[in-house]
């Protein structure tokens, strides 16, 4: 069980081949590939990032999931955010010198918590770049977010039934609109 996050855009992607990203000097942008089990692949680095970590955001293939009365626009794919660079590494750090005292347990919350708003703080500027590198002034996207069980496996998504509307600056700041509900749709607009 999982939240799955689909997003849609106006138009196809106009990526550049996964192989220029090192000719391209690491400048960050929407790159392509295509893997065995996966059709196509799309993914934004941000400039000068590590093609080997997750510090990234990746589109893949709606796979069967289809939607009724949920997006607009035509070109579906899976979204996946990935994590600050170092953060996995520094949230284990927290726990490993951690001991069993109130207080220190207390301290490593504060940290944690403190880590995480970072991180978040991290993925809203990463998603804000990515649609600003991606969309054209005027266009629009559509982030729908909703609870996976495994039951239905013919994975068929009804409406949503909450919906937000902001723009891409937003994103910097609405923390709460950003975070994962249950048959949500954000759509954000590129003015």
């Amino acid at each position: 069980m999982s939240y799955m996050t689909y997003i849609s855009f106006p138009q196809k992607f106009a990526p550049h081949p996964l192989s220029e990203y090192e000719q391209r000097e690491k400048s960050a942008g929407l790159y392509h590939y295509t893997c065995m089990n996966l059709r196509d692949v799309y993914v934004y680095w941000p400039f000068n990032s590590d093609i080997e970590s997750s510090s990234c955001i990746t589109f893949t293939d709606k796979y069967s999931a289809s939607f009724k009365d949920c997006f607009i626009n035509p070109f579906i794919y899976v979204l996946y955010q990935g994590v600050m660079p170092g953060y996995l590494e520094r949230l284990h750090a927290l726990f490993q010198t951690s001991d069993n005292e109130i207080n220190a347990q207390e301290h490593t919350r504060k940290l944690t918590k403190k880590l995480n708003e970072e991180c978040s703080a991290w993925m809203r500027q990463l998603l804000h770049d990515s649609l600003h590198h991606i969309l054209s002034t005027g266009d629009f996207v559509e982030i729908y977010t909703v609870w996976f069980d495994g039951s239905d496996t013919k994975m068929d998504f009804g409406p949503p039934a909450i919906e937000h509307i902001i723009t891409l600056d937003d994103v910097l700041t609405q923390t709460n609109l950003l975070e994962l509900m249950n048959r949500h749709k954000l759509t954000i607009s590129k003015k």
